[in-house]
């Protein structure tokens, strides 16, 4: 009996997106902005997305288009998805004017602190403030899959079907929960001491569970308890992770460990920043401006001896 209720539910939504493919255009029109960079525009994938709609924000482009998109976000949202899970987004393929839904994704705690911190960013810097009070909503049950996935250590699994907790998605997760808290008091709603504990036991979790504090260097991984150190000299994802802190500054209490972080970082790999693939340059260049800001001497040209 599940099972086919199971199978009516992904019909009916099958056929509802078929019908209304003119309403999810908006994701596609951010991605064909980067068509020459992505190896692909044949699909939707909501993370990437909305990165690449974050990046447009940062370059004063396109507020109407990543508006578009964060509407088409809402719209999208699973009530509930395959495992009985409410405000997850799936990856959604493209076929002309039909986009079709793989009924799967590669996180949640990741999607949805990324699309949170990206909804702050677009009221920030626009103030259309109506785009969250239309949404409130489905703003919270955005905001209630990171508990949902929050164990007691703090940190949240990136997926109900396994057990794997990941340095990135945790950063994002605390992201999500900072912009969630901010939105509140956008929307002179009264604080909520519940998500500010959720926000705090993530940081607390990362700084406990996943910094070597003699390395001074974040693992990157966690599955079944089971730790994957990171290399510097590996990039991805052992040093790349390590951008993720610094950009959604989990670190702010300390700066020592943020500018250490990024110098190691671009001492071992920014010059290859042409070669990071999309998404992950947008991260870096994101995390290169925060970074200019809080670690300016790390960015001051060195005195010739003609200055000196």
């Amino acid at each position: 009996m599940l099972k086919k209720k199971l199978s009516i539910s992904l019909l009916i939504s099958l056929a509802v997106f078929c019908r209304t493919a003119a309403a999810v255009h908006p994701a596609e029109d951010i991605i064909r902005l980067y068509a020459e960079e992505l190896s692909y525009t044949d699909q939707i994938e909501p993370y990437i997305t909305g990165l690449l709609a974050l990046n447009e924000l940062e370059h004063g482009r396109n507020a109407d288009k990543v508006r578009a998109f964060i509407e088409w976000y809402f719209s999208a949202l699973n009530y509930p998805d395959r495992y009985n899970i409410n405000a997850t987004i799936y990856v959604y393929g493209i076929d002309g004017d039909v986009l079709t839904p793989s009924y799967a994704y590669d996180s949640i705690d990741g999607y949805s602190g990324l699309f949170l911190h990206l909804l702050l960013r677009y009221v920030n810097l626009t103030g259309d403030l109506a785009i969250v009070s239309d949404n409130w909503q489905k703003v919270e049950d955005t905001a209630y899959t990171i508990p949902l996935l929050q164990e007691k250590d703090g940190l949240t699994i990136a997926l109900i079907t396994t057990n794997q907790k990941y340095l990135m998605d945790n950063c994002e997760a605390y992201g999500g929960m900072s912009a969630y808290i901010e939105l509140r008091k956008l929307m002179n709603l009264p604080p909520s001491l519940s998500y500010e504990n959720i926000r705090e036991n993530i940081k607390r979790g990362i700084m406990k569970r996943m910094y070597r504090r003699k390395d001074r260097i974040f693992i990157h991984t966690i599955e079944n308890d089971i730790v994957q150190d990171a290399d510097w000299n590996t990039y991805y994802p052992d040093a790349y992770a390590q951008l993720f802190p610094i950009y959604y500054e989990l670190l702010e209490d300390d700066p020592a460990l943020g500018r250490q972080l990024w110098r190691r970082f671009s001492e071992k790999h920014a010059a290859n920043e042409n070669t990071f693939p999309t998404e992950q340059r947008i991260m870096f260049q994101l995390t290169r401006n925060k970074a200019r800001v809080k670690y300016p001497d790390l960015f001051a040209a060195p005195r010739s001896r003609l200055n000196k």
